[in-house]
């Protein structure tokens, strides 16, 4: 599975780094991006649409809200559940950034 097959309408190009997994499934909303910590943990990287009317909720009458929100977020997860948000931004480039910096804590 890729984004790409996955996401078909995805309407960006996504390119991480070595270590990095695509773990995108269409029932989600958006590609999803991995990558493995030494204590088990995984860094989750949420890419959502570039366009806005894309976006899961954009027939929603709250979307005005939820379209200020940045296009990528990075977590930390177990196998099965949510930990920590770590930043959101709408740079892929800082998001990586910022998941760098988290993985050298467990290096």
């Amino acid at each position: 599975m890729t984004y790409r097959t996955e996401f078909p309408n995805y309407d960006d190009v996504l390119t991480f780094p070595e270590g990095w997994e695509d773990v995108s499934y269409r029932h989600d909303v958006a590609p999803l991006f991995s990558k493995s910590l030494p204590n088990g943990q995984r860094l989750m990287v949420f890419c959502d649409y570039k366009a806005p009317e894309l976006r899961e909720f954009y027939n929603s009458p709250d979307f005005k809200e939820w379209a200020s929100e940045p296009r990528f977020g990075l977590s930390v997860w177990t196998d099965e559940d949510f930990i920590e948000s770590v930043c959101q931004s709408d740079s892929l480039e800082e998001i990586l950034a910022k998941a760098d910096t988290h993985c050298r804590q467990y290096a």
